[in-house]
C-alpha cells in the first residue's frame, strides 16, 4: 500500500498509461487511415483513454518493471 503513496510510483504509472493511449490511438486512427478526414475521432478518443485507465487500474494491482529499479 506505501507504494501506491509513492511520487515515482505515479510517475511510472502515468507514463504507461500514456504510452498505451499514444498506441492504442495511433493504432486505431491507421485502421481508418484511406479516410483519414472522416475518422471517428470521438470513438478512437474514447477507446484509447479507456485503454489508458484499463493499464493505470493494473499499474496499481501488479507491481511495475520500473520499480525494481528505482528502490534498490
Amino acid at each position: 500500500m506505501t507504494r501506491l503513496m509513492n511520487k515515482q510510483f505515479w510517475n511510472y504509472a502515468i507514463g504507461r498509461a500514456f504510452r498505451t493511449f499514444l498506441q492504442g490511438f495511433v493504432t486505431l486512427l491507421g485502421t481508418d487511415a484511406v479516410n483519414i478526414i472522416e475518422v471517428p475521432f470521438a470513438s478512437i478518443c474514447g477507446v484509447a483513454c479507456t485503454m489508458a485507465l484499463v493499464s493505470l487500474c493494473m499499474s496499481m494491482i501488479a507491481r511495475l518493471p520500473e520499480e525494481d529499479d528505482a528502490y534498490d
